[in-house]
This record gives C-alpha cells, sequence and structure tokens, in this order.
C-alpha cells in the first residue's frame, strides 16, 4: 500500500476540483446530480486517504514481534505500569527506530517521521532565506486524512437526502467540498503559515454554511457571531506566529523541532508569551471558554453542515494544531502546557454542565463538542500527546454520527428541533435509534465502545499530572477532578437527550406520525456507526494484522513517541472511576426521568431555583458579553459618531464656512478692484478711439495742420528739455 503514499497530495486537490467544477457548473448538475458527485469524490478521496494510512501503518511498523505476547500478556494481566513499559522498552530494543534509547519522558515532544514531503513553491524571500510551503504525511496526518474524509464522505452523502429541494443545493456542496479541502490542507500543511492558510478557508466556509439560510435572522447572527469570535482568537494567533518567527526565522516544523530547544534557553519569557499567543487561535476555533459562545448559535445552519464543523474540521483543526505544534507549547515551558489543560479541564466541565438543561437537541449536541474538545486539550495539556489526538479520532466518528442522527430525527420531526415535543421515536425511526444508541454510548464512555478507550486514556494521564513547580499542589488535582465530574455530566445529558427523544409516549402530533429518513441518510448513519462503536477495536485490529503490537504500546509510537512512557500504575483505579461516574450519570438520568414523576423534577427546580437559572441562562456568559463588548462598543461607535458629527464635522463645516467667507471676500475684490481695471481700461480704449475718431476728418489741411502743430510742440519740449 505504500504506492499511495507518493500520490497524497491528490487527497488535497480532488476536493478542490470537486468545489471548483461545482461551483462552476452549478446550473448543469443542479440537484441531486451535485450531490451525487461530491459525495463520489469524496469517497474516491477517503479510499485514497485510507490507502496512505494502511500505508502509513505497515511503514512504521513497530519492532515487537518477539515481544508481542509478552505485551499482550500485559495487558490481559493487569500489570498496567511495569509491563507496558518493560514491552515497550523490550520492543524498541529489537528495532531501528529504539535501539539503545530510553524511554521517552511523559509529555516529551514527538519526534517528526515524514514519510512523504512536496514542496510547492517558494512564497516568499527573507533575510536570504526562502520561505518555502509545502505538504507533507507523517503518521498522524494519515491517520487525520483517513477522519476527515470518511467524514465527509458520509455527511455528502446524507445531505443528498436533507438537502432535498433547497435553493442553494450546489452552493452547499460546494462549500462542504471546499471546507473539506481547506481542513485537508492545514493537516497536510509543513509549516503555520500554509496551516493557516486552511485555517482561515475553513473559517469562510463556515461562515457561508452556518448563514446557508441567510434570508432568516438566526443564521445571519450565527454566522456573524462565529466569524467575530473567532476572529478575535485568530488575531491573537497571528500575532504569536509572527512573534515566533521573529525569535526562530522559520514557521517549518521540523525547523522549529530543531531550533526550539536554543531559543527557550535563550528567550524564554517571548516564547512562552509567543505559544500563549498561538493559542489564543485554538481557544476561539476549537469553541474553548471564554470564546466558546459562537458554537451553539452555529446550529443556525444546516445539520450537515453542523455535523462536519462540529466533529472532523473546524473545531478539530484547534486541537491539531496543538498537537502539531507540541513542540513549540512543550518548549514554551509547564507553565504553558498549565494552562492548556486548565482551560481545556475547565471547560469541558462548564460546558457539560449547561448541556444538562439544554431542551434543544442540537444544542444539547453542540455543548457535548464544547466539552469533549476540552477534553482533549486537557490531555495535550498534561502531556498525553496520543491521549488527546486519540480521543480527537473517536470523537470525531461518533460526534458526527450524533449529530446526523438529530437530522434525521429533525427531518422525521418536520424540522422540529424540541425534546419535549418528541419522545417515543425509537419504534417510529428504528435505523436512527440504533445508530444514536452507538453514538449515544460511545460519547458516554460506556465499557467497550470507542469514547471509552479514549477517554479512559486522557483522564489516567490527568490523574498522573503534576503542576508546575511553585504552584500549589491542589492545582495537580484539578484536572482529573474536573475530567471526572465531566465523565459523570456527559453521561447524564446524554442519557436525558436519548430518553427525551427516543423513548416514552409521543408528546406531538409530529412525533405521532415519525417516518424514517430516506436511503441515503440512514446509510450514512449506519457507516459511522461501525468506527464510533468499534474504532477501538478496529485500530487494534489493523495495528496488530501489521504490526503484532496491541493497540496501547502502537498509537504513542506511530503518533510520534515511540517510548513514551505512561504511567500505568493507576489504570485500574483511573479505569474504575471513570466507569462507576459513567454508570452513575446513566443511572442517575433515567432515575429521574423514567422512574420518579415529573413533580419530583418540578420540586427540584424549586429548590434548586438559582442553580437552575444559572444553567438555563448558560452562566450569563452571554448576557456578560452584550453588557461588556457589545454594549461597549456600540457605545464606543455612538461616541465616535457623536465626535464625528459635533468635533470633525463641525471642524470640517468651519473650515467650509470659513472658505465661503474668503471666497466671497475674494470675490467682491474680483468684482470691485479687478474687474474695475479690466474694464476701466476697456472703457478708456474705447473712450480714446472715440477721440481719436472725431480727428479722422478726411480733409488734408486738417491733418497738415495738426502735424504742424505737433511738430511745434515737439520743437518746444525739445528745447525746453536742451536748456535745462
Amino acid at each position: 500500500m505504500e504506492f499511495a503514499l507518493d500520490y497524497a497530495w491528490l487527497i488535497v486537490a480532488l476536493p478542490l476540483l470537486t468545489s471548483a467544477v461545482i461551483a462552476t457548473f452549478a446550473k448543469q448538475l443542479r440537484e441531486p446530480r451535485a450531490g451525487y458527485f461530491g459525495a463520489a469524490m469524496m469517497g474516491v478521496t477517503f479510499l485514497l486517504a485510507l490507502l496512505v494510512f494502511i500505508g502509513a501503518v505497515r511503514q512504521a511498523g513497530l519492532p515487537v514481534h518477539e515481544a508481542a505476547p509478552a505485551a499482550a500478556e500485559a495487558v490481559a494481566g493487569g500489570e498496567h505500569g511495569e509491563s507496558h513499559g518493560a514491552a515497550a522498552q523490550g520492543a524498541a530494543a529489537a528495532g531501528e527506530h529504539g535501539a539503545g534509547a530510553e524511554p521517552a519522558a511523559f509529555g516529551s515532544v514527538p519526534e517528526a517521521r515524514p514519510l512523504r514531503h512536496w514542496t510547492l513553491a517558494d512564497w516568499a524571500v527573507f533575510a536570504g532565506k526562502p520561505f518555502r510551503m509545502g505538504l507533507m504525511v507523517d503518521n498522524l496526518t494519515a491517520a487525520m486524512l483517513m477522519m476527515v474524509t470518511l467524514v465527509s464522505f458520509c455527511v455528502q452523502l446524507y445531505s443528498v437526502a436533507y438537502m432535498h429541494g433547497d435553493k442553494r443545493f450546489t452552493r452547499f456542496f460546494a462549500a462542504v467540498n471546499l471546507f473539506t479541502a481547506g481542513m485537508l490542507l492545514a493537516v497536510m500543511a509543513d509549516n503555520l503559515l500554509l496551516l493557516v492558510v486552511g485555517w482561515e478557508l475553513m473559517g469562510l466556509c463556515s461562515y457561508l454554511l452556518i448563514g446557508h439560510w441567510f434570508e432568516q435572522p438566526w443564521p445571519r447572527y450565527g454566522s456573524f457571531k462565529a466569524f467575530i469570535t473567532t476572529r478575535t482568537g485568530d488575531t491573537f494567533m497571528l500575532v504569536g506566529i509572527a512573534a515566533l518567527y521573529a525569535l526562530t526565522g522559520t514557521l517549518n516544523f521540523d525547523e522549529l523541532a530543531a531550533v526550539l530547544p536554543q531559543v527557550a534557553r535563550e528567550h524564554p519569557a517571548a516564547l512562552l508569551l509567543s505559544a500563549l499567543l498561538i493559542f489564543g487561535g485554538p481557544i476561539g476555533k476549537s469553541a474553548q471558554f471564554p470564546l466558546h459562545v459562537w458554537l451553539p448559535d452555529a446550529m443556525a445552519g444546516p445539520t450537515p453542515g453542523s455535523a462536519l464543523i462540529h466533529a472532523a474540521t473546524m473545531v478539530a483543526v484547534g486541537v491539531y494544531l496543538v498537537a502539531r505544534a507540541f513542540a513549540i507549547f512543550v518548549h514554551a515551558g509547564p507553565e504553558v502546557m498549565a494552562v492548556i489543560a486548565l482551560v481545556g479541564a475547565f471547560t469541558s466541565l462548564f460546558a457539560a454542565s449547561i448541556a444538562t438543561l439544554r431542551t434543544d437537541i442540537k444544542q444539547v449536541l453542540a455543548y457535548s463538542t464544547i466539552s469533549q474538545l476540552g477534553y482533549m486539550f486537557l490531555a495535550l495539556g498534561v502531556g498525553s500527546f496520543s491521549a488527546g489526538t486519540f480521543h480527537l479520532m473517536t470523537h470525531a466518528f461518533f460526534k458526527a454520527l450524533l449529530f446526523l442522527a438529530a437530522g434525521s430525527v429533525i427531518h422525521a420531526m418536520h424540522h422540529i428541533q424540541e425534546m419535549h415535543q418528541m419522545g417515543g421515536l425509537r419504534k417510529k425511526i428504528p435505523v436512527t435509534f440504533w445508530t444514536w444508541m452507538v453514538g449515544y454510548l460511545a460519547l458516554a464512555g460506556f465499557p467497550f465502545t470507542s469514547g471509552f478507550f479514549s477517554k479512559d486514556e486522557l483522564l489516567l494521564a490527568a490523574f498522573n499530572w503534576q503542576a508546575p513547580p511553585g504552584w500549589p499542589e491542589w492545582v495537580s488535582k484539578l484536572p482529573f477532578a474536573m475530567g471526572a465530574a465531566t465523565a459523570f455530566l456527559t453521561a447524564y445529558y446524554m442519557t436525558r437527550a436519548t430518553y427525551l427523544t427516543f423513548f416514552g409516549e409521543p408528546r406531538s402530533e409530529h412525533a405521532e406520525h415519525a417516518h424514517e429518513s430516506p436511503r441515503p441518510m440512514t446509510t450514512a448513519l449506519v457507516i459511522l456507526a461501525v468506527p464510533a462503536l468499534l474504532s477501538g477495536y478496529a485500530w487494534a485490529a489493523l495495528v496488530y494484522k501489521f504490526t503484532h503490537a496491541p493497540i496501547f504500546e502502537w498509537w504513542p509510537y506511530f503518533t510520534g513517541n515511540p517510548l513514551q512512557h505512561l504511567p500505568h500504575e493507576n489504570a485500574e483505579l483511573v479505569t474504575a472511576i471513570a466507569t462507576t461516574l459513567g454508570l452513575l450519570g446513566i443511572g442517575v438520568a433515567l432515575l429521574i426521568y423514567a422512574v420518579l414523576p415529573v413533580g419530583f423534577r418540578v420540586a427540584a427546580i424549586r429548590t434548586l431555583k438559582p442553580v437552575y437559572v444559572l444553567l438555563k441562562r448558560m452562566y450569563y456568559v452571554d448576557e456578560f458579553y452584550h453588557a461588556t463588548f457589545v454594549a461597549g462598543t456600540a457605545a464606543l461607535g455612538r461616541l465616535v459618531a457623536w465626535f464625528d458629527r459635533t468635533v470633525v464635522d463641525g471642524i470640517v463645516n468651519l473650515v467650509g464656512e470659513g472658505g465661503r467667507a474668503w471666497a466671497e471676500v475674494c470675490g467682491w475684490f474680483d468684482r470691485t478692484f479687478i474687474d474695475g481695471l479690466v474694464n476701466g481700461a476697456g472703457w478708456l480704449a474705447l473712450f480714446s478711439g472715440r477721440q481719436l475718431r472725431r480727428l479722422a476728418t478726411g480733409q488734408v489741411q486738417s491733418y497738415m495742420m495738426t502735424f504742424a502743430v505737433l511738430v511745434v510742440f515737439g520743437a518746444v519740449a525739445v528745447w525746453l528739455t536742451l536748456s535745462r
């Protein structure tokens, strides 16, 4: 399969070409041909990405063929701490990647192992050095390419039916393919600047997709809010990237990894500041607190677009940037990593608590996305690169599945999104129900689903994390405590949403007469359900086939830390805590909504009214922004308008009045003096002409007399002059 690596650049080119073709020939393609064409091309792209991933797996390998039985026994036997480390070290000792090496420290910088590289162009020359723009494929890139293209293919197949009858059908598919191309470009970029190009391309497409129905007020508002909020974070990021370039003289990832240790020694404060500024971009793009407010309003766009934005592309690219530029944040110091971990941990708990009271099915998933992205930043911040990237992969599958299943529910309910008007849908739309259940169990971290594996790995990393030197010891406990609480709340709000939507009796006429979605929609759901449920096992099977290595040892190796020694001594304890909390969350939700009467919920709301109102109002963050930034900006706008009208216009008008007065003076002077002189000269000429005309009598004797008089006068004048 290695031959596919040579053509990996087509994975970016094909969606770009597809978007251009659909946009150019929109009138000829129309519905449904544009949709099927887009889905088919993305299917081809996915197959190529799958071949690239398999080729990367085979090239990466893992020299543990002899140690595989011991490693497998270690996983089965439960002695996580020593046996995993021993298996990894023994494996490495047998092969080229690890011979003679020590185990990598927890939180170490991943090793860059590009499999293929293409130079696109020398974009500019700075200080005599060309700035090369290029694409690359390494192991993390290969995994991301497969995930993004699969989700995009399912979204487009689903959209053929979901967007039926939409007057901008072709425009939607052109935007989706361009959106996917932007993500793929960011994933394959070999430098930060090209990654930002893909980043901004996604920002443009998200604006188009969220505002797809721009005639309506909420999509317009949502697209504007998303653009402004994410641009706030992007501004910080661009300043940070400029500062980083000033420090290092490069933005190429390989070159950065080489020069950052020296920069960290010589300019630690400047590197720390630039890393924090760069992190502002992921905070905005991945909807982390306090720039999370745009994502729930992004639900105003078409549901397939929401699935793409919130699963595999726009929000994921912030996490990917931190993972790809991991060296920057690690070398910037433990304080930067702690900020990333604490922002992620707080956001995960903050958003999960809000999701517990949402009644709009898409809003529940929106806040769930914010929460799960917080999980990923938590994992990266505590130094577990492999746990963060693994959860990024699994989350993309089950969250895309949940959004598309929610869209199927909304389609069956004639575009009603309120869960209180649903109920009893499991019998009406069985395919949607069972695929939703797969995504629900994975998100809730139910044992042996894909979410179970990735969530436990990141919680284990959080459990063993230590705060930077000099920080209070209790800070070390915060990431795990907030992450564990999030696990409980996630299971609770997803069980609540599942019960309100699919169980009980139908609570509206639309729920009573709901029907299953068209075949393209259900087909996409079934396809996504497979990796959402089995991706943990699928990863393990694929890896073991080509490497004879267990997934827990292979994934850190594959993503760049071949000997990353994860502290597993508390693995069983963390798994027990996380599983217990997840099952407890499921049980509490079922108790409240399936067993206890409605009066209990009413009484609980009355008793806990302040908490209820706080969660219902989403902690008043939007109100705070409206009262401060929005109102402040509006007040500043009014002040500037007043200043413009009063001061600027006053000065301009004063200058204008002065100019007009001066013009009037100049006009009077012109009319009186200038025109007087000109007119006087003309009058004198006319007067002289009239007088001279009297002398022209036509009589010779008169001319002779005049001539004689003039001669006499001339002679007298000469004599008088000479006599002096």
